[in-house]
């Protein structure tokens, strides 16, 4: 065998894991773009669900990421996603004093009017222990804790 053989035997190997990672990656995105499409259609229903029940800002973006659906005001955070929880947002949500509600879209498209009496409950929980003023939220004191401001 020539070395010219063995150049088109490593070229034709090259051509073969290439449309192999071609198709890998064709895949993916197919898969990515259908999830991101059902995701969506999820956190539409829930969006018009909430319309009037829930103040909340869809797509908040809370640097450096965008938020589901979120209610600023009482920090709490609205998401949608058949993925696992990400722990890293999850703990920097968490200290920064954000309530996490999660909903699984089938969840959402089986009956929208039930997660968003479910996010209705926690949100009235969350004012019963805290309120407003001027924008920014105080816990209330509890016997034997101070108060936060």
């Amino acid at each position: 065998m020539g070395s010219v053989d063995a150049v088109l035997i490593l070229l034709g190997l090259a051509a073969i894991v290439f449309v192999v990672w071609l198709l890998v990656e064709a895949v993916a995105f197919w898969h990515k773009r259908r999830m991101t499409a059902r995701l969506g259609d999820a956190a539409d229903m829930f969006r018009q669900a909430a319309t009037g029940l829930l103040d909340g800002t869809p797509d908040f973006l809370l640097e450096p990421y965008t938020l589901d659906f979120a209610i600023p005001a009482w920090k709490i955070y609205i998401e949608i996603a058949d993925d696992p929880p990400d722990a890293a947002r999850e703990r920097w949500l968490l200290q920064r004093g954000w309530v996490v509600i999660r909903f699984m879209p089938g969840e959402v498209r089986a009956d929208p009017q039930a997660c968003v009496r479910e996010a209705r409950a926690v949100v009235a929980a969350h004012e019963d222990t805290h309120y407003q003023t001027d924008g920014l939220s105080h816990t209330s004191h509890v016997e034997g804790e101070d108060t936060q401001s």
